[in-house]
């Protein structure tokens, strides 16, 4: 029997309403404040009827792989904090500066200088998030763990940008275990960094299964995909 749109969109909301349940639940567990995480809504492969239901059900950010996904859908879109996921390139940068709040796609030391002289040059400072490859994957882009450091001595050295966290991904991998693993390596190089840098407040990462270890990591900003909420 085929699923009305109508029922499709309920259960969205449904997903999200049990995914805020969760990290609610997890927060108390780990005597923290849900307040102080944040769900981030990939508007990947969602329509503006998609994303504005769901900014109606509790959604205050919403994140864009391109400015073609932003800008087929501006005018219908409503008010929300607007993060940016997509490559950046000479061509786009300087739209993605005016139209973002959050930059979370600072994948070299190249790209990071590039933006920097933009926004010096418009007289402003863009927060970013800088993407970590840590799982050394090839596939992913990002900084190596052994580069991250480097990295942001260096936009230490920019007035720019400010880099508020890092960014990674990891797949579910069906194993509780190797999860808690990369989830720890993960938020050890946060943790050296928000030690040594001010104001590195925010560690991303994709909606993973594994709720619990998530929250406990002290990950604070979850992307949340049409996968995750269709699952």
């Amino acid at each position: 029997m085929r699923i009305s749109f109508d029922a499709f969109m309920q259960f969205q909301v449904a997903r999200l309403q049990e995914i805020i349940s969760k990290i609610q639940f997890n927060c108390k567990l780990n005597f923290k404040n849900s307040i102080d995480v944040n769900i981030v809504l990939d508007a990947k492969g969602l329509d503006v009827f998609d994303i504005n239901i769901l900014i109606a059900a509790g959604i205050k950010y919403v994140g864009f792989n391109s400015l073609v996904e932003l800008n087929e859908i501006t005018d219908t879109l409503l008010p929300v904090k607007k993060h940016y996921f997509g490559n950046l390139d000479e061509l786009n940068m300087a739209e993605v500066i005016a139209k973002f709040d959050l930059i979370e796609s600072i994948n070299s030391i190249s790209t990071a200088r590039k933006l920097n002289d933009l926004c010096v040059r418009a007289g402003k400072v863009k927060k970013v998030l800088v993407q970590v490859n840590v799982l050394n994957k090839e596939e992913h882009f990002g900084f190596l763990p052994d580069e991250i450091f480097e990295a942001f001595s260096d936009f230490g050295k920019l007035g720019g940008i400010k880099p508020i966290g890092i960014s990674s991904y990891l797949p579910d991998f069906r194993n509780k275990a190797k999860e808690r693993q990369i989830l720890r390596k993960v938020r050890t190089i946060f943790d050296l960094l928000r030690n040594k840098y001010r104001g590195i407040e925010v560690l991303s990462l994709n909606a993973m299964t594994n709720w619990e270890d998530v929250i406990a990591e002290r990950v604070n900003e979850i992307r949340v995909g049409r996968a995750v909420l269709t699952e």
